[in-house]
């Protein structure tokens, strides 16, 4: 793509202005040439790539001249498309505009904490003309409902009335619920009760009778034309029987943990399996009919009818349809015992992760979510097995290599068998809060319910995608909703810029690489920042992921995050080796917990007493950037510190070191992957993204990384007693990621 051309304000905004006019005359009133909006652009801004009618690339990105001691020099964000130009351009910070006077109190660190700058070198912070101040310049006047009516697309598919619909709709959704009920009925699941049975059946058993409806979408299927769906489902807070089932623990179902679908996507990356996604249709009509103890069930008629049903009719539910609270249970109880027939063993550590061994090797591994599934394998014995569960169950069309799971884009490197899992369409779909540029100069007033709703709301999508495949979100959506319950006007700002943080980097993704399984190792990176929260409080974080054994060598090793996390620490500390202690003792834990999940899918099952005599020879390496945190789990005399909770800390460290026989290591700040779970800072931001572009990571030996910082230290002072610039060959750097 060449590069865009810079012009002046003045004439990028006359041409936007004259372009905008030949669609719309209206343009011209909102923007006149003397509104703030021109005054917004402030005179150090060029605007690039204008689009065109039928031009198909998007706004450019935005550039500003800078100058300081050096040369000028361009600054050049990352392309956006038109969409992210749209929300920039409603939030712009318009400094040359006229305010009045605020009467609000000076921001106190916390709150400029609370509203970062986006993430760009810190030369670059003042540059961007995308500010933290999301301010609507545009449509200061519009009610509060019609600024927020679009901040967050929660659904693909919006749901479709059961009746009412217009007549091209209607024939549609009458043929999706015929479909729905005939399902039902080749299932066993149900039955019609008409006439003087249904009278009697209301009258013996009318406290056994629940209510139900269809409900109705747009389905939207891979490779497919868009189709009505309905399912019919039952309400299930209405079964006569919640009680007796939440008492026998059939409410609870499990589903496949974040470290298990790592541990399974990096075994078939590691044995270069084929990646192979399947789902089962009505999976939950599959379980079989219900216990006699919860019978008789029967069910009004949804609202609208079945077509060709009286009105007057009953439903006996005879199987686990759609919102009996106890079906996912007896699901999951049904496909378990279908797995074990043939021939898989279920892990100990995550009940949705099963293995297939052919004399003691792994051939095989399957991962359940509900009725998704993803596996792979080699061998007779994993083609036999994945034929009966083709005869026992009735899947969709299984996509090899590429599909949808959990909520994420899994696509495998034909040549290398590296997976790599996106979320670039979900992304697509979450949308900032909008707010008026009064309103938003209002930093530290609470949010009112509806904003509160709404903060929730980007909230909750922020979170399942920084958790699944976006951990440079997390720290972010970790201080958004430590803001609660009372969140300000500032939270929602800072909310606002982790949008369009999440949407700048869309396209960044969680990379499996093939590293080989003998020596797949467990790398753990644990960092905390004291006392840069709310009240005092001090955030940690770690990230856990797979590696080569070889980058305890100092090599360079290729890299699969598995699992990572952006917390507050539970307990309040006095230090930051406290801190430190504290946030390495929870990563630990995790590590030790994916070391025992590495080596029951490798090393198969063993008993739980001897688990670490055959886990320990795993490789695990633990990271820290603390150095007296270091120096004194490296040292050999018991811990002498004052705060003796820190000590405890400590002492379970070295116990986990033990336990393990991991090895420890020390890296700068600029090496911890986990400084961007603590912080939001731009550098670590960058060198977390770099390490997952690129899929590698090297330690090096610290005691050449003192040595190297000692020289420059000493070279420092030399250039600053003798003013005498130092030959580039001298000068010794530091490998990068």
């Amino acid at each position: 793509m060449n590069s865009p051309i810079t012009v002046s304000p003045q004439v990028a905004f006359r041409q936007e202005r004259a372009a905008a006019s030949a669609t719309s005359t209206e343009a011209e009133q909102v923007l006149p040439p003397e509104s703030a909006a021109a005054n917004a652009l402030g005179s150090s801004v060029g605007v690039s790539g204008l689009r065109a009618e039928g031009v198909e690339e998007g706004y450019g990105p935005v550039r500003r001249r800078l100058s300081a001691k050096s040369s000028p020099m361009l600054l050049r964000p990352q392309g956006m498309l038109p969409d992210d130009f749209s929300d920039m351009m409603q939030e712009v910070d318009s400094r040359g505009t006229k305010r009045e006077a605020s009467t609000e109190p000076a921001e106190t660190a916390s709150s400029k904490r609370a509203a970062p700058t986006p993430d760009a070198s810190p030369e670059a912070d003042e540059s961007l003309c995308v500010q933290a101040n999301a301010v609507d310049l545009f449509s200061s006047a519009a009610s509060f409902e019609t600024l927020v009516i679009n901040h967050v697309n929660k659904r693909a598919a919006k749901e479709v009335p059961a009746t009412g619909n217009p007549l091209d709709v209607q024939p549609l959704v009458d043929e999706a619920k015929l479909i729905e009920w005939n399902t039902i009925e080749s299932r066993h699941a149900g039955r019609i009760v008409f006439g003087r049975e249904a009278e009697d059946v209301r009258k013996r058993f009318g406290h056994r009778i629940m209510g139900s409806r269809f409900v109705c979408t747009w389905k939207q299927e891979e490779d497919a034309p868009r189709r009505m769906k309905a399912r019919w489902c039952l309400q299930g807070h209405l079964d006569p029987d919640l009680r007796t089932k939440a008492l026998a623990g059939d409410l609870q179902s499990p589903t496949l943990s974040q470290v298990g679908r790592s541990m399974l996507f990096q075994i078939l990356a590691s044995n270069k399996w084929t990646l192979r996604l399947g789902d089962i249709k009505g999976a939950f009509l599959a379980s079989g009919a219900l216990p006699a103890q919860y019978k008789p069930l029967y069910a009004t008629l949804p609202q609208g009818g079945i077509p060709g049903i009286p009105s007057d009719a009953l439903i006996e539910v005879l199987g686990h349809v759609y919102g009996l609270n106890d079906a996912p249970s007896a699901w999951q109880r049904t496909l378990d015992r279908a797995l074990h027939e043939a021939g898989f063993e279920r892990s100990r550590l995550d009940p949705c992760l099963y293995f297939l061994r052919d004399e003691g090797r792994l051939t095989g591994v399957y991962g359940v979510h509900v009725d998704d599934c993803a596996t792979g394998g080699v061998g007779e014995k994993y083609e036999q097995a994945l034929e009966m569960l083709k005869g026992r169950f009735e899947f969709r069309k299984w996509r090899l290599g590429d599909g949808d799971f959990c909520g994420a884009r899994y696509r495998q490197n034909p040549q290398t068998f590296e997976i790599t899992m996106t979320q670039e369409s979900f992304v697509d779909k979450i949308r900032p809060l909008r707010m008026t540029r009064r309103r938003a100069q209002e930093r530290h007033s609470p949010l009112t319910d509806e904003e509160v709703k709404c903060l929730r709301a980007i909230n909750g999508s922020l979170n399942w995608l920084s958790s699944q495949s976006r951990p440079d979100l997390a720290t972010q959506v970790s201080f958004s909703q430590q803001s609660f319950p009372k969140p300000t006007v500032n939270d929602a700002l800072a909310a606002n810029n982790a949008v369009r943080r999440a949407r700048q980097h869309r396209q960044l993704s969680i990379t499996f690489r093939s590293i080989p399984l003998p020596g797949l190792a467990v790398l753990c990176h644990s960092d905390a920042a004291y006392a840069n929260g709310r009240d005092g409080a001090t955030q940690a974080g770690y990230v856990i992921g797979f590696t080569d054994r070889s980058v305890d060598e100092d090599k360079v090793t290729a890299w699969s995050p598995a699992f990572w996390k952006s917390y507050r620490l539970p307990r309040v500390v006095s230090s930051t080796l406290s801190a430190e202690a504290q946030a390495l003792a929870t990563a630990s834990g995790m590590a030790e917990w994916t070391l025992l999940l590495l080596s029951e899918a490798i090393d198969g099952p063993c008993h739980l007493r001897s688990f670490w005599s055959v886990a320990a020879k795993r490789k695990s390496v633990f990271v820290t950037d603390c150095k007296s945190l270091f120096d004194h789990l490296m040292s050999r005399s018991a811990p002498t510190l004052d705060e003796k909770r820190t000590a405890l800390d400590i002492v379970i460290l070295r116990e986990s070191l033990q336990k393990t026989q991991g090895s420890l290591r020390w890296v700068p700040t600029d090496r911890m992957l986990a400084d961007a779970m603590t912080k939001e800072s731009a550098d670590a931001l960058d060198m977390l993204r770099a390490c997952l572009r690129e899929g590698s990571y090297q330690i090096s030996d610290e005691s050449t990384i003192l040595r190297w910082r000692s020289d420059e230290k000493e070279r420092r002072k030399l250039l600053s007693q003798s003013k005498v610039s130092t030959p580039a060959d001298d000068v010794h750097c530091e490998p990068s990621c």
